[in-house]
């Protein structure tokens, strides 16, 4: 996927997967790390994949609807990232379609 898409950072929402298939997932999708919020039987789920060559990450918090992680990129910069299933935003900037936001923060 990173060669492809020319990606380091990405995040799944709703995967739906879990356990053992989703780590076999993930290691098929070429990210040398991850976190992820498990789905709860059939629903829900979020994957965090990035390359720690561009970003240094820190997992702050994993809920079952919610990631947030502080991230610091190859220039020194601090970011605070939460993926999180939601209908409302956050406030700050984001990404939102029904069902799932994304939200990021520089401080």
């Amino acid at each position: 996927m990173p060669y492809r898409y020319n990606s380091n950072f990405c995040v799944l929402l709703e995967t739906h997967i879990s356990g053992n298939k989703a780590k076999n997932i993930i290691k098929k999708l070429d990210f040398d790390s991850w976190c992820i919020s498990e789905a709860v039987g059939f629903a829900g789920g979020i994957w965090c994949l990035w390359n720690k060559v561009f970003w240094s990450i820190e997992p702050v918090s994993i809920q079952d609807q919610l990631i947030h992680m502080k991230i610091r990129d190859s220039a020194n910069n601090i970011w605070w990232f939460t993926a999180k299933k939601a209908l409302e935003p956050l406030g700050g900037v984001g990404l939102k379609h029904p069902g799932a936001l994304v939200h990021w923060r520089r401080f």
